[in-house]
């Protein structure tokens, strides 16, 4: 498993924890599907996401029946899950709304330690 930069095709190992290459380039992943590389997913009761008709060839999704009530589910998941398996036991997150209750309720479910910073602005 590695990371390639799309601009330079440098190749980094996924331990070195970089983010992007140092030609400012962005990461293509090479490697097995994380959800198969994890030997156990945590699970907090997901379930296939319903679909339903809507007026004549549309349809529409309904996360909601997602744990947290979030399309954000599915990666928090897979992400918590890997995490997990490296032996992390703290993550830290910003966000504004649902990637950040998604990755603090799967990291509850795997006992890892989270903290979520959010603007100020959403203070009242």
């Amino acid at each position: 498993m590695e990371f390639i930069c799309q601009s330079c095709k440098k190749k980094y190992p996924v331990e070195s924890l970089a983010y992007k290459c140092f030609c400012g380039g962005l990461f293509d992943y090479s490697g097995e599907d994380p959800n198969e590389a994890v030997s156990k997913l945590i699970t907090l009761g997901e379930v296939i996401t319903p679909l339903i008709k809507y007026k004549d060839s549309f349809y529409l999704k309904l996360d909601y029946y997602m744990p947290t009530g979030s399309f954000k589910d599915r990666g928090a998941r897979t992400m918590i899950s890997v995490l997990k398996e490296k032996g992390i036991e703290e993550v830290v997150e910003d966000s504004s709304g649902n990637a950040g209750a998604a990755i603090s309720a799967y990291a509850a479910g795997a006992m890892i330690k989270c903290k979520i910073y959010f603007p100020e602005s959403l203070i009242s």
